[in-house]
């Protein structure tokens, strides 16, 4: 995983979820934060420069637990690509319980790796750099076709996610 990739592995990715959420929403917020947590830990701590307009908070996750706690502390949640539409409607709706109320307001958005060209055999080798073992279930020829109707074709519905942020 990522985390243990730059020296970050947690024991409980979700404590440190639950604990460093709702501190960087409070300091977007222009909030004097004090967290004594099992992560993170803030004595009085404000930005001196907050933003006139908190952003947009999204957390990703992959796991049925992390999901739903992205769902009940975020305002978005971002899932992986590659696959396929049931395990998208879980994921999305997993999220949206966690958010509860909010869970209509909820944006689930997917990460699409895309690279384009004539020839696939370069285009799957550049997709192994970024993690494929195989080739992907999504990996298809973009011809004729802009990302949106593509990617809309392979997930099927567009009530299962909000937002495709390709790159």
């Amino acid at each position: 995983d990522w985390m243990g990739q730059v020296g970050a592995r947690v024991a409980s990715p979700l404590t440190l979820m639950r604990e460093a959420v709702p501190a960087l929403r409070a300091l977007l917020e222009g909030e004097t934060v004090t967290v004594d947590g099992r992560y993170v830990q803030l004595d009085a701590v404000a930005l001196d420069w907050p933003p006139v307009t908190a952003p947009t908070i999204l957390a990703a996750g992959e796991g049925p637990k992390t999901l739903t706690l992205a769902g009940e502390l975020a305002d978005g949640t971002v899932i992986p690509s590659g696959w396929g539409v049931e395990r998208f409607a879980t994921a999305a709706a997993a999220t949206r319980a966690g958010a509860g109320d909010r869970g209509h307001d909820h944006g689930v958005s997917v990460f699409l790796l895309t690279a384009f060209g004539d020839d696939r055999g370069p285009l799957l080798r550049r997709s192994r750099r970024f993690g494929a073992r195989r080739r992907p279930q999504w990996a298809i020829r973009f011809e004729d076709h802009d990302v949106w109707d593509v990617v809309l074709d392979r997930v099927a519905d567009r009530e299962i996610i909000d937002d495709i942020h390709v790159g």
